[in-house]
């Protein structure tokens, strides 16, 4: 298809390739309302150039902002030259950005990340014999790279914190501590994607063949497989510390080609952990789901700790101090839903989750 065309858009020439048989085929349809002056166009037929089009056009790599094209040139003796034509996807020739090669090989450059293009190709056998354009190659970049974040950092999804991340991802990403000896702990402060679909796998390691930090889901996705971190709700993304011998925490995000959603953001600290602390059977919350009174039993903590209690959406609604060994917390007031508490050990946080009646 060569373009669509309302409103005002004025399409200008347009011409057959001889690809597709040197004719062009016009479908226009109207609605039952509102009628316009329609349009006048001339009609001129005229032989084909001698200079044959390029066939076979194939992408050898595309990066996040290159795209490197290749062509079977089909003209003897070969031309020596040829014009590249590439816009965003649906672009209207004329309108894209032309560049010229000497060699049936290049690289585009200069391309956005995780966007849809369309390139052309016609050769060049002499200043006045240019061939009619090659069919289209459609093409998308990929995502831009994601750099593991660093302690005191943030970790964020490709949108950042200014918009959604993008259909179709797939990377992974490993956050190491800075000096040996030290934990990775990454503590999200806010999670969004789509619940289902879109997953967050979380590896208490350096690579995926560390152990999952399962967060019970079981949809069985590609996209989402089962023990992502998904949605907004009971299987969304909390708090991790790695008690892996590398002090690693490793995160794999997937998503599929419909909706987006907001993402993520995340606080990442390092920090030194004691043998007592790097266990989360050290923290016991029941009964759970509670409707008045929960009990936080704490063992091998060897300093007083800090409980705070937090809603989905983050929201701080409870805080207790100096707490070690066994508390009971008043949650009469809380509304039904899920919380999250978290025992904080000097720079090192723990998470639990609950349910309210």
């Amino acid at each position: 298809m060569i373009g669509v065309y309302q409103g005002d858009n004025f399409p200008g020439v347009i011409s057959a390739n001889i690809a597709n048989g040197g004719c062009l085929t016009f479908v226009f349809t109207s609605d039952s309302s509102v009628v316009r002056s329609g349009w006048r166009a001339d009609i001129s037929c005229e032989l084909p150039p001698s200079c044959v089009f390029p066939t076979s056009l194939t992408l050898d790599d595309v990066t996040d902002s290159t795209a490197t094209l290749y062509w079977f040139e089909n003209n003897n003796p070969p031309a020596s030259e040829w014009e590249i034509e590439y816009g965003l996807s649906g672009f209207v020739q004329g309108t894209g950005t032309i560049i010229t090669a000497t060699s049936n090989l290049i690289t585009i450059s200069g391309l956005t990340h995780s966007t849809h293009y369309e390139v052309y190709v016609r050769s060049i056998c002499d200043v006045n014999d240019k061939s009619y354009w090659s069919l289209v190659l459609p093409f998308t970049t990929d995502s831009e790279p994601v750099i593991p974040p660093v302690c005191g950092g943030i970790f964020v999804d490709t949108g950042n914190t200014i918009a959604n991340y993008q259909p179709s991802e797939n990377y992974t990403i490993t956050i190491f501590p800075d000096n040996v000896g030290e934990y990775v702990n990454v503590t999200f402060t806010s999670f969004n994607v789509e619940l289902a679909w879109d997953g967050l796998m979380v590896y208490n390691g350096a690579n995926t063949s560390s152990p999952l930090f399962d967060s019970g889901s079981a949809y069985n996705r590609a996209t989402c497989p089962n023990g992502a971190w998904t949605g907004t709700g009971d299987f969304a993304a909390t708090s991790f510390t790695s008690t892996d011998s590398s002090g690693a925490l490793t995160f794999v995000f997937t998503s599929d080609n419909l909706i987006e959603k907001s993402g993520w953001e995340a606080n990442v600290t390092c920090s030194i952990l004691g043998v007592s602390e790097i266990s989360f059977n050290s923290i016991i919350v029941y009964p759970n789901p509670a409707k008045d009174l929960i009990t936080v039993a704490l063992k091998d903590f060897q300093t007083d700790v800090i409980i705070k209690i937090y809603t989905i959406q983050g929201q701080e609604v409870h805080k207790e101090l100096g707490v070690n060994g066994t508390t009971d917390i008043d949650i009469s007031n809380l509304s039904s839903g899920v919380y999250f508490i978290n025992i904080i050990d000097n720079k090192k946080i723990f998470t639990k989750k609950f349910i309210k009646e």
